[in-house]
């Protein structure tokens, strides 16, 4: 199979089975969605990869994304893994830490589904369609990864408890993309070169934004249908657009610095939000 955008897709198919095929250059390499008690087994994928959501009990092993092994843990509970693998699937996972996974040019390099508690430590991701996708899952955390390139760098939906701490995004279309989660964390990093948005929150309650850098971006900052969000202690470094609210309210906006963008904040039907201690370029002229 080549090109498009599913190269195998089954859904609603439980008990199927893909076994020694090709799938090459496909946005989705292989995707299961409603097909548990799948086989996914000795299948080659190169510039794709596998996305699993809502398909317990998959049997799937002896693939091979970009020449490397994919690895698939469902169910596992207290391990560390990490280096040498082209993509990273865990499904229903708990207490697992990810180490050092270097993966590029595949669907999804760190794909967390429906898994709690999971920790991704010094990635180093590029060109991937999502560098990390959270997809139905809790506590998950990403400490010192880089990712670079790519549609989406990480990726939230329907999630609780996301945090990215010390990582770098660098030039994909949306850094950080969150839709319909709570509680998360964006803290001392830095988002650069996003041609779309470096970190759009959309139904995103109390989460926080802190201590990151949103520079040379399209747009920084975008709060879509978002409350109770608190964005302190960030530096907006000439952003087309640095701050835009949609729909939203009841933000705070606290000690934040704004220098050569070429619009500050754009409100778009927001609500009333807190401003407090901000610094705003142009004083300086």
């Amino acid at each position: 199979v080549e090109g498009g955008r599913v190269g195998i897709g089954l859904w609603r198919s439980p008990g199927c089975t893909v076994a020694g095929s090709v799938v090459r250059g496909s946005r989705v390499g292989v995707f299961l969605e409603g097909s548990g008690g799948a086989r996914v087994v000795n299948n080659s994928l190169a510039g794709c990869g596998l996305y699993v959501r809502r398909s317990p009990g998959c049997t799937v092993a002896n693939n091979t994304v970009n020449g490397r092994p994919l690895l698939y843990l469902e169910g596992a509970s207290g391990l560390r893994v990490g280096g040498g693998y082209g993509q990273v699937v865990l499904v229903g996972c708990s207490n697992v830490t990810v180490e050092g996974v270097n993966a590029s040019r595949t669907t999804v390099a760190v794909l967390v589904s429906e898994s709690s508690n999971v920790s991704v430590v010094g990635a180093e991701l590029r060109e991937n369609l999502v560098g990390v996708d959270v997809w139905a899952s809790a506590n998950v955390s990403l400490r010192r990864c880089r990712i670079v390139g790519g549609e989406v760098g990480v990726r939230a939906a329907g999630s609780a408890g996301v945090r990215l701490e010390g990582c770098s995004l660098e030039g994909p279309r949306y850094g950080a993309y969150a839709d319909s989660s709570s509680l998360v964390a964006l803290l001392n990093s830095t988002l650069r070169g996003c041609t779309e948005a470096a970190a759009l929150l959309a139904s995103a309650r109390g989460s926080i934004v802190q201590g990151c850098v949103f520079a040379y971006n399209t747009r920084g900052l975008v709060l879509r249908r978002s409350e109770g969000v608190r964005v302190a202690g960030n530096a907006f470094l000439g952003n087309g657009y640095a701050v835009v609210l949609e729909s939203s309210s009841g933000n705070s906006f606290e000690g934040n610095d704004f220098a050569a963008n070429t619009e500050d904040v754009i409100l778009e039907s927001a609500g009333p939000n807190r401003w407090l201690g901000n610094f705003w370029g142009e004083l300086w002229g």
